[in-house]
């Protein structure tokens, strides 16, 4: 078996449960942080396997926060941006008649109107 070498990940799993079971050992060796686990499961003995499952599963909920987090940044970031287009357009500060707005032609060959309601025929 020493023989085998590991993949990168298989190395990186193998390294969170030995961090893992150092986590779980630490639990168990404390006696007030031990019927804490204890307290909060149903099996008496379970408190390593506990431990263990929550160190693992920890980088993945980290993740998830990571990820949950930066989804919500950019909704706020979007709605502020919606929010203050739309406070300009309410006080009349609203640029579409200083800079022409963009014209997307079809692929059928037919007329088109931009966000003006303005028609430009298609290109040549």
């Amino acid at each position: 078996m020493t023989r085998i070498i590991a993949s990168a990940k298989q190395r990186k799993c193998c390294n969170l449960f030995k961090e893992a079971v150092e986590y779980a050992k630490q639990v168990i060796a404390d006696p007030v942080e031990k019927a804490a686990w204890q307290k909060r499961l149903r099996k008496r003995n379970g408190v390593f396997n506990a431990a263990v499952k929550f160190y693992m599963l920890k980088e993945k909920r980290e993740k998830e926060r990571a990820l949950m987090m930066t989804n919500t940044l950019l909704w706020l970031a979007f709605k502020n941006a919606t929010a203050q287009e739309m406070a300009e357009e309410q006080r009349g500060y609203s640029n579409q008649q200083n800079s022409p707005l963009p014209v997307v032609y079809s692929h059928t060959g037919s007329w088109v109107m931009n966000r003006g309601g303005e028609e430009h025929p298609p290109p040549s």
